[in-house]
Formats: C-alpha cells, structure tokens, sequence
C-alpha cells in the first residue's frame, strides 16, 4: 500500500495544498475581520499557493529529468541499432560485390567461349562454301 501513496504523492500534496488553500478563501470571503484574523488568513492563503507552485515546478523538473533520461536512452538505442544496420548493409554489400565479380568472370568466359564458337562456325561455312561452290574469284 505504501509503493501507492509514493506514486499518488505529488497528487495528495496538492489536494491538501488545495484544499487548505480554499478553507483560506472561504474564511476570508466569510468575515470582514480587521486583526490578526484577516492577516494570518491571507498568510495561510499566500503560503498554499507558493507551495502549490513549488510543487508544479517541481514537478516540471522532474519531468525534464525524465525527458533527458528518455531522450538520452533513445539517442543509445538509435546508435546500436544503426550500428547494426550499417555491418547488415556492409555485409550484404561485399555479397553483392563477390556475386559481380563472379559475374564479370562467368560473362569473360561465356565471351570466350562464343568467340570460339562463331571462329570454328566462320572456318566451318568456309569449308563448306569452298568445297560446294569453289573458291570464289573475288577482288
């Protein structure tokens, strides 16, 4: 029971702030007193309302603290995570690269190849012109 009243702590000071606060203002609509009465009234009002904004700002900066420690938590996430993105893109960058050069090396040997192949197809239909037809007269 106690974790809860630590967690409602800054709501119950303000709800006692308040309402000593507003027992101040009704005692001090209710009477026309002239003494020490109407002084130690406004006194009391005076004094809620500096400890309510006290505990605004205070409140605030808790909650910038919080912010900070929010924002410096999510900026160490941020860089683990591009971290992690930037080795997955190297990696997958040198794949890339290797399956290029693996491809610039099978297409050098493919050309290779189909040079050979249209070279002994050239000699091939020569034979055959020259065996079929004979050895033509040209220029």
């Amino acid at each position: 029971m106690l974790p809860q009243f630590s967690d409602l702590a800054f709501e119950i000071k303000l709800m006692l702030a308040s309402a000593l606060g507003f027992s101040a203002i009704l005692a001090d609509i209710s009477g026309d007193y002239k003494g020490w009465e109407d002084l130690s009234m406004k006194v009391v009002l005076l004094i809620a309302v500096v400890f309510i904004g006290k505990l605004y700002l205070q409140q605030g900066i808790d909650h910038k603290k919080e912010m900070a420690e929010t924002w410096a938590e999510h900026k160490k996430e941020m860089a683990e995570t591009w971290a992690e993105h930037k080795k997955d893109v190297e990696a997958r960058e040198e794949k890339m690269n290797d399956a290029l050069r693996g491809n610039r090396e099978d297409m050098a040997v493919l050309i290779g190849l189909t040079k050979e192949q249209t070279d002994h197809y050239k000699s091939v239909t020569r034979k055959l012109i020259e065996d079929r037809i004979g050895k033509p007269n040209l220029p």
